[in-house]
């Protein structure tokens, strides 16, 4: 069972362990205050964004086109609660880990905000994509 679980959800494994490390590692304390990526106001919600919106996306690939489920076109009834709920869910676990268990890092809403915004753009893009290509089911 394992197996066919690693085998059919790679993608979304993958991308969420990425996220757990870099979320969840400390912040490395050599990097200097004037660090270029410091200046970009507010960089770290955009890579909350679009980590989110990878998981996202991992995850649609995943739900529609693979295992035994290989649906032919989107189905977006059944798929919003896979592609939108988890990474949701994912994001505000990770907020709580790091508020409550990592020393250097705090749980913040606006990441987590953020991260809402990059899956739900994500599922956003995916429908617009599958409706523009005809490839459409609504249940």
């Amino acid at each position: 069972m394992i197996n066919r679980i690693i085998r059919e959800y790679w993608r979304t494994i993958l991308v969420s362990v990425l996220i757990f490390i870099l979320t969840i590692r400390p912040i490395p304390a050599d990097l200097p205050k004037d660090f270029f990526l410091y200046k970009i106001p507010h960089f770290d919600k955009i890579v909350h964004f679009f980590m989110f919106m990878a998981l996202a996306l991992a995850t649609a690939v995943e739900f529609v086109f693979s295992g035994r489920r290989k649906y032919k076109s989107f189905p977006v009834r059944r798929s919003w609660l896979s592609i939108v709920v988890y990474p949701t869910l994912y994001g505000g676990l990770i907020e709580l880990l790091q508020n409550y268990f990592v020393a250097q890092r705090d749980g913040d809403w606006v990441d987590f905000i953020a991260d809402f915004a990059g899956t739900v753009v994500s599922f956003a893009v995916i429908v617009l994509y599958y409706k523009n290509k005809k490839h459409w089911i609504a249940n």
